[in-house]
Order: C-alpha cells, then structure tokens, then sequence
C-alpha cells in the first residue's frame, strides 16, 4: 500500500481532549522518551513514554512541527503540520 498527498499547502492534524492538561513546566518534557506526566491522577494511564517522541521524529523527518496548547478549560490541543512534500 502506499499513500501519497500531494498539493501546496500543509496538512494539518488536530488532536485534542478534555483531561487535565499539561502544566506550562512540564510541555517540552513530553516529547523526551520515557517521560510521564508527574500528576498522581495519571498513574494508571497506561503507557511508557515514547508515544509522542516517535511522533514528533516523524514530523521533523517531514520537514514539519507539532505544536502543544493548553485549552482553556482544561485538556490539551496537539497540532501536527506536515509541510507540502517536495516530487523527486
């Protein structure tokens, strides 16, 4: 199978909940591996660390970014910009 997305402008994913929150202290951690939110409430989430460290590799391999928000209200917003690929 293979995918191609073609065009001028950058592709924009929006991922975002309602939960806690990510304190302002603690937002660039979240993309270093193994890391886990220090919040006692998270614990039993499930999971090691390395889920938004592979993507955001993924996006600067694409040329593109991810971008963390705090909603207002709490939850938090990710937004994944994957600019236009470049034909060989």
């Amino acid at each position: 199978m293979f995918l191609s997305i073609t065009g001028d402008m950058d592709l924009l994913i929006l991922v975002e909940d309602d939960g806690l929150g990510i304190p302002p202290e603690e937002r660039e951690a979240v993309f270093k591996r193994f890391f886990r939110l220090k919040d006692r409430r998270t614990t039993a989430v499930p999971g090691i660390g390395l889920g938004l460290t592979g993507v955001k590799a993924l996006l600067v391999a694409m040329k593109g970014e991810i971008i963390l928000e705090n909603r207002e209200g709490g939850g938090t917003r990710f937004i994944a910009r994957i600019p236009p690929l470049q034909p060989h």
